[in-house]
């Protein structure tokens, strides 16, 4: 699993956000033990610095055989320093070139779109990611690759549950980026319900 904080692991939360937990985190908790999960998800990374940064190349040795790579960023490619990327144009580039990877390494890419922020203002679903999310979704339709349109699903779980009913999922008050450990488990659990045909072996392990 690559990515970034909305999925990484914390195993040493802030004093501010002690539940704090990535989707990543948990993401093998839906799976019986002959799953084996390596998340390689990091905090602050984009799409752009995770290469640059020379995570890439680590989780590339961990890619073998029918190895599935879950790929989800865009939170950080829209800052405005060395880890910007345009989402139309070098955002599509940096997921284009790690489907390539993996797939030359025998593994099988999972384009995931980017996690909506929870973030409401007098009430409304604020929409923060689209540009991301229709690119790796652009990505996933070019190049064949299996797609979990996880923006959607995470506004939509957001809507229903509302501004108050979905304050459990953030890490804190004033964090609606990040999850609670109920949050990450919630938004893992949207992934694994709604896993593509081409992880069909994978499902066939859930153990809940």
């Amino acid at each position: 699993m690559v990515g970034d904080s909305t999925m990484a692991t914390f195993d040493d939360p802030p004093p501010d956000r002690p539940t704090l937990t990535g989707w990543g985190q948990v993401f093998g908790d839906y799976f019986d033990t002959l799953v084996s999960v390596h998340n390689m998800a990091v905090s602050g990374e984009s799409s752009r610095s995770y290469v640059d940064d020379g995570y890439w190349d680590a989780a590339r040795t961990q890619i073998d055989t029918g190895t599935f790579v879950f790929i989800q960023f865009g939170h950080n490619d829209q800052s405005d320093d060395a880890r910007h990327t345009d989402p139309a144009t070098t955002y599509r580039d940096q997921l284009v070139a790690m489907v390539s990877d993996t797939i030359a390494l025998g593994g099988v890419p999972i384009l995931v779109s980017p996690v909506a922020r929870r973030t409401f203002v007098d009430g409304e679903l604020v929409d923060t990611l689209q540009p991301y999310a229709d690119g790796a979704r652009a990505v996933a339709e070019s190049r064949g690759t299996a797609f979990v349109d996880l923006h959607a699903l995470s506004m939509a779980l957001y809507v229903q549950l509302g501004a108050v009913g979905s304050e459990f999922l953030s890490a804190s008050a004033v964090d609606t980026t990040h999850f609670s450990r109920d949050g990450a488990i919630a938004i893992a659990g949207l992934v694994v319900e709604n896993l593509p045909a081409p992880a069909a072996s994978l499902a066939e392990h859930r153990a809940r």
